[in-house]
């Protein structure tokens, strides 16, 4: 053996690098490095899919601010910036229509305003019907 070379219990595989084109590959027994690494990026991005789906997935939960009991129903319904009630200067209408649990009936009440100027709209439980006429004729 000369001065340069140490001998060593198991050698080691020679390592060549040949450059096809911009992309540098590394030959070494048992396949391409670069193909090594594609097939890891693969894995990690099918890996990936379910962290993904499991970010992009959620619970919706509203709350209407209604207080209830154990084993009662409550319901709140709320119109609000309908642009029926203030200045119309055209058709605007608005429904609200509410039933909850068993045996719930539905009152819907219906705003229509068409044509009028400053509006005042009462939406209680009582059905009112209201006629606007020209004022000249």
């Amino acid at each position: 053996m000369g001065n340069s070379e140490v001998a060593t219990s198991s050698p080691r595989p020679r390592q060549s690098a040949n450059c096809l084109g911009n992309k540098l590959y590394f030959m070494v027994p048992g396949g391409n490095v670069m193909a090594n690494f594609r097939t890891a990026r693969a894995f990690a991005a099918v890996a990936a899919l379910p962290l993904a789906a499991a970010l992009f997935t959620g619970v919706a939960q509203a709350d209407n601010g209604a207080f209830s009991g154990a084993g009662s129903n409550a319901t709140v319904a709320t119109i609000s910036g309908s642009g029926v009630g203030g200045n119309n200067l055209g058709n605007s209408t608005t429904t609200q229509q509410v039933a909850t649990g068993a045996g719930a009936s539905n009152q819907n009440n219906t705003a229509n305003v068409i044509g009028s100027g400053f509006t005042t709209i009462d939406q209680s439980n009582e059905n009112v019907a209201v006629t606007f006429n020209n004022l000249w004729w």
